[in-house]
């Protein structure tokens, strides 16, 4: 018998922003509120829900203004602050993942008491 399949979906929740202007930046994201749904191709589903602190830009030239923001970027933005210094974004992703496939597992085949 196979394992059935997983699939994740990463969504933003919320963010908050700094309250003053950082280096001239206004609406700077210090924090992303996250979410990791799974759902099983023989439909169990779990959620994990957590939040990161992000660091300030580096690079003023690079940093992206609050309405232009997309989803997507956020999403990088918390997988490389999962990451830690010298981690690794598909690390921490995977990491994420593979604890909700382990919960999913266990939500197949509970343990007998």
């Amino acid at each position: 018998m196979t394992t059935p399949a997983t699939n994740f979906a990463w969504t933003i929740a919320q963010v908050e922003t700094a309250t003053a202007p950082v280096e001239g930046m206004e609406d700077v994201v210090r924090v992303a509120h996250y979410r990791v749904r799974a759902v099983s191709s023989d439909a169990i589903i779990d959620e994990a829900y957590g939040s990161v602190a992000l660091d300030d830009p580096a690079d003023p030239a690079a940093f992206v203004a609050f309405p232009e923001l997309t989803e997507e970027t956020v999403i990088d933005w918390v997988q490389a602050a999962l990451a830690g210094p010298g981690g690794s974004a598909a690390d921490a992703r995977a990491r994420i993942e593979a604890a909700l496939e382990a919960r999913i597992e266990a939500l197949r085949k509970p343990p007998v008491q």
